[in-house]
């Protein structure tokens, strides 16, 4: 039997021990791993076992002396435990003998740039730049260092192309190395930045398997603020924008302006709640803060009571509640039961004024990772895009009483300000679908690869004729489906925004106990404690060859005090052949007069060979379809298939088969391409399209791509560069050998 926890090693008499706490702990809680801290002073004996999946050297500093700690590590490496390492000048556990370079003076700026080279840490991200901010700059400022290459297998990242992530073998166990932790601050820019992955899957790839994380799920949920129901597009059809993101599978949770709804408003917020459609919950406007306080001389809970009866209010209110420009006063928490309420989201302390009083409120000093720090975040109506991005899950105390509540919020606020649309831009931007598709997508990104709630945010915004009720219908259909189509790569739930602070204060009010492999058995045993009101999800991880990674989840029901959950693993299903493409479509079908080719870039992990191309079709596309694929390196077409025919009605995938097997080789770039023409078209060319599909990567196994694989071209050469990052749902099947 293996233990499968994580054990990580501190040295309390080392200057920078409280770095763990600051930078590395909070992750190691909010990635839901089962953990333990071992200091390294203390007396070890010969019995002593450091028996882990991965063992994390926490902070710079850490003196490891001991010879029975040194023999106990050795030990755990010989049993294929895998090591993170932020101490990289541990003269004990450390690759590549980095050198101090002690010829730079001072940083004026620093580039951030992910290696090109394919690895599942980087996969997200590979050939990216970033500028840093003057806070990552300084971090490295003091700490830029050589190191001897021949001892490291890849450099992940690098700042000025001095290495920052590498990787290797410690004694023939998977080893990354980071150049210090302290950039993983929120002054880092915030969380959510850019490069969260990099972290979890670092532990992922280093850790013996299985190995196993109970995290935040990836979630997709809408929050609409400042509702009222009858405005803009949706005047003579209240709340019509609802029924149009369920047709995109998204459940809206709205914040609703009580004071100005409309009887006709409120029975189809009744109706919408009642149909599971929508959540909704009172926002305010003038009733729950010091600033837009209550004005009248009834108590607050008067006031709900009264305003239910009057309007025949007859569905259940939200779980979860946020106050109109985060404005609450302690006064409100004595009524949040009538409000039906067991979960807040505020980023300000109560009593403060919050959003509604100056630039320099203080945010809530608050877990997983605003505990130590402290700072203040813009007005969210400056529409400022450097703002830090944010994530609230912790337990809130407030009142003489020491009365306890829950916050969970979420805003990634670095793309478009405080939210999905940004206040100050032209009113344009609402009806613009490919930015308005952009933007979303990045932020569910983000999101997902920080392992944080899930969450698209904007507003109704009636009165200012701006927001949401004024994005056209036809628009707003095509830009949340254009969403949803390029998250699908993420596999997310759609789920009310009301299960998903649940499911975060599920994870957060339990502990990962312990984790146990049972190898003959190919079994996971794992143990937790605490209070799950709802069932969350463990992810497992395994791997296949020694490179891929497989995922999978398994759902970890609602408990009260203790659970064990015993998981059976199942062998990989032997799969013939992949595509690129899983669940993702394209929202709209172009047209052209000039001749347009249209493809994927791609390469794979392992050699094999193509025995068919896929290519998406509208109802609406009709003619002859000629499919390429070309060698990047070369520019050469390796395969044509002319004229092949496609009628109206064909809708989805249309397979064209190879006349014999192309072979390929690993990490070679190849070029998939089709070209559809009509002869009764005045523009005879046309083509599907997703606006930012390629923003990120899609991959499937061994099939990967990247950035900006979406290519086209309007002429006879090979297809170079595509439009908006778009994705043209051009695929192979690929099979391995």
């Amino acid at each position: 039997m293996l233990n499968q926890k994580v054990i990580v090693l501190t040295d309390k008499f080392s200057e920078h021990c409280d770095d763990y706490y600051q930078f590395i702990e909070p992750f190691l809680s909010h990635y839901g791993l089962c953990f333990e801290q071992q200091d390294v002073n203390e007396e070890f004996s010969s019995s002593f076992s450091l028996d882990c999946a991965l063992l994390v050297i926490g902070h710079e500093g850490v003196s490891i002396k001991d010879q029975m700690l040194k023999d106990a590590i050795m030990k755990a490496v010989q049993a294929k435990t895998g090591i993170i390492n932020f101490d990289k000048y541990n003269s004990y556990i450390s690759i590549g003998h980095p050198v101090k370079d002690t010829s730079v003076n001072c940083l004026d700026s620093g580039i951030l740039k992910v290696s090109r080279q394919y690895h599942y840490i980087t996969s997200g991200h590979l050939g990216e730049e970033v500028t840093c901010n003057q806070y990552i700059v300084d971090c490295f400022q003091d700490d830029l260092s050589s190191y001897q290459k021949d001892e490291i297998d890849q450099v992940l990242l690098t700042i000025n192309d001095y290495p920052v992530i590498v990787m290797g073998n410690y004694n023939k166990t998977k080893i990354v190395q980071w150049g210090n932790c302290k950039w993983l601050s929120t002054s880092a820019h915030g969380l959510m930045f850019l490069f969260d992955d990099l972290l979890w899957k670092s532990f992922v790839w280093v850790a013996r398997k299985p190995f196993a994380m109970r995290c935040m799920e990836n979630v997709a949920t809408l929050r609409v603020d400042d509702c009222c129901g009858a405005y803009g597009y949706y005047e003579d059809e209240p709340f019509g924008w609802v029924e149009i993101a369920n047709k995109a599978k998204f459940k809206p949770w709205i914040g609703f302006f009580y004071e100005q709804m409309k009887d006709e408003s409120i029975q189809k917020l009744c109706q919408l709640i009642n149909t599971d459609s929508a959540t909704a919950q009172f926002h305010g406007m003038y009733l729950f803060g010091t600033v837009y306080k209550n004005d009248s001389e009834a108590s607050i809970s008067e006031v709900v009571k009264e305003w239910k009866a009057v309007h025949n209010f007859n569905a259940n209110l939200s779980c979860y509640f946020i106050p109109h420009a985060y404005d609450l006063t302690e006064e409100v928490v004595n009524v949040l039961d009538d409000l039906e309420v067991k979960i807040i989201g505020i980023p300000y302390k109560l009593n403060c004024g919050g959003a509604a009083v100056k630039k320099t409120n203080e945010w809530l000093q608050q877990g997983p990772f605003r505990k130590y720090a402290t700072g203040v975040d813009t007005l969210p109506w400056y529409g400022a895009t450097d703002g830090e991005s944010f994530y609230y899950c912790d337990s809130l105390s407030v009142g003489n009483e020491n009365k306890e509540l829950f916050n969970v919020l979420t805003e990634i606020r670095d793309i478009c300000g405080y939210e999905w649309f940004n206040v100050k831009e032209k009113k344009e931007q609402y009806n613009d679908v490919e930015e308005a598709i952009r933007r979303g997508t990045e932020i569910f990104t983000k999101c997902y690869n920080g392992k944080i709630l899930g969450n698209l945010f904007t507003h109704e915004n009636s009165w200012r004729g701006m927001f949401i009720s004024n994005i056209r219908p036809d628009n707003l259909e095509k830009i949340l489906m254009g969403i949803r189509s390029n998250i699908s790569r993420n596999n997310p739930t759609y789920v009310s925004l009301d299960k998903a602070v649940l499911q975060a204060k599920a994870l957060h009010s339990t502990l990962f106990d312990s984790i146990t492999y049972q190898v003959e058995k190919n079994e996971l045993e794992c143990r937790f404690s605490g209070n799950a009101e709802i069932k969350t999800k463990l992810q497992i991880f395994n791997e296949e060859d020694n490179q891929h990674i497989i995922e999978s989840i398994i759902e970890v029901p609602a408990f009260q005090k203790e659970e064990r959950v015993i998981y059976k693993l199942e062998k990989p299903v032997n799969v013939d052949s992949y595509h690129i493409y899983k669940e993702e479509y394209p929202i709209e079908v172009k047209y052209s007069e000039a001749y347009m080719n249209t493809g994927t870039e791609f390469f794979t992990t392992v050699d094999g060979e193509i025995t068919a191309v896929r290519v998406y079709v509208e109802n609406r596309e009709a003619g002859m379809c000629t499919v390429q694929i070309w060698d990047c390196d070369t520019e050469e077409v390796l395969v044509s298939i002319l004229n092949q025919g496609i009628n109206a009605g064909e809708k989805g995938w249309r397979k064209f088969d190879l006349a014999s097997p192309l072979s390929i080789t690993k990490g070679k770039r190849y070029i998939v391409a089709a070209s559809i023409e009509s002869k009764e078209l005045e523009k005879k060319y046309s083509y599907v399209s997703c606006p930012y599909g390629f923003y990120y990567p899609l991959e499937c196994k061994y099939l990967k791509t990247v950035k900006g694989s979406g290519v086209c071209s309007n002429d006879q050469s090979m297809p170079v560069q595509g439009d908006n990052y778009s994705s043209y749902f051009r695929d192979v099947v690929f099979r391995p050998k």
